[in-house]
């Protein structure tokens, strides 16, 4: 199974998705977790802004999801920003894997979010107001009703255990 868990910033997507491999750990299966961001800063580090990085590193992730499963695992959980169609397609186009990911977009407020990224000292512009703000903005731009998931979560109301069980219960109708 393949979980992409998708968002803008400060929703919880890396909390969540290592807390989903935990949970499906405990639960007897293996389980792998994958950071776009990390696989980015592989490539080229900080600043996070060019697009053709983010391309190669979404293609690259879609070969570190094939070589889990060549390996036997049997849950990958890949997060990052997957907003679009063409930023999904990023990853789904280099695939070799059959199966039908599924995706969870995590929603959060303008505050809470600036509340979790002020609180993170590892982040840099993003523990800017306007930074955020910008980065907020662009996700409701460009995620919505033509970008299908098959879950969406408010983050702002639940903590991240929470969220991470609603992704376990779901995945139990997706199996």
């Amino acid at each position: 199974m393949l979980i992409v868990i998708s968002g803008p910033i400060g929703a919880g997507k890396s909390t969540v998705a290592q807390l989903l491999g935990d949970l499906f750990r405990a639960d007897g299966h293996s389980a792998a977790v994958i950071d776009l961001d990390e696989i980015y800063l592989m490539m080229s580090g900080k600043p996070m802004a060019d697009p053709a990085i983010w391309m190669r590193a979404r293609r690259s992730a879609a070969g570190l999801v094939d070589s889990f499963f060549r390996s036997g695992v049997e849950v990958v959980i890949l997060e990052g920003s997957f907003w679009d169609r063409a930023e999904r397609d990023g990853i789904l186009d280099h695939l070799s894997w059959h199966g039908e990911p599924h995706f969870v977009t995590l929603l959060v407020s303008y505050e809470e979010a600036l509340r979790r990224v002020r609180g993170d000292a590892t982040r840099r512009a993003s523990r800017e107001p306007w930074y955020l703000q910008r980065n907020l903005a662009n996700f409701d731009t460009r995620w919505g009703a033509a970008t299908h998931s098959d879950l969406v979560l408010d983050s702002s109301a639940q903590t991240a255990d929470e969220l991470a069980t609603a992704i376990v219960e779901s995945a139990v109708e997706w199996r």
